[in-house]
């Protein structure tokens, strides 16, 4: 007489992984990995000031906060303050100086990772 093994359990639900996927401690991009959200790029390559206003609105500051950098020189004290907070709000290490290093060499940069990182987390940002 022979014996049949069981057959093998029948996988119901596939495991899924979203690239990308926040996580509370970390940024969910790198700094300089624009090139992961290709539309964000774009509209931060072409329309700097209006990606500033559109995350800082995103991030549920005033639309115009953004243009208080011209009163500050030039420098984008606002961004600072946006990434700084966004930081402390998920818990993401780093710090002031961090910030204001990374801003003022790539102010760009800075506010696409900080749109990518809003339409993860929030899923508002458009």
């Amino acid at each position: 007489m022979m014996i049949h093994p069981l057959p093998p359990p029948i996988v119901t639900n596939q495991p899924t992984m979203t690239r990308g996927e926040p996580r509370t401690g970390s940024w969910s991009s790198d700094t300089f990995d624009c090139w992961d959200d290709k539309e964000i790029c774009c509209f931060g390559f072409w329309c700097c000031p209006c990606l500033a206003c559109t995350v800082s609105s995103a991030f549920g500051e005033c639309l115009c906060l953004p243009l208080l950098n011209i009163l500050s020189g030039g420098f984008p004290v606002t961004t600072v303050a946006i990434r700084s907070s966004m930081r402390e709000k998920y818990q993401i290490p780093g710090s002031i100086l961090e910030d204001w290093v990374l801003v003022c060499f790539c102010n760009a940069c800075v506010l696409c990772q900080l749109a990518r990182e809003l339409k993860l987390r929030e899923h508002q940002f458009s």
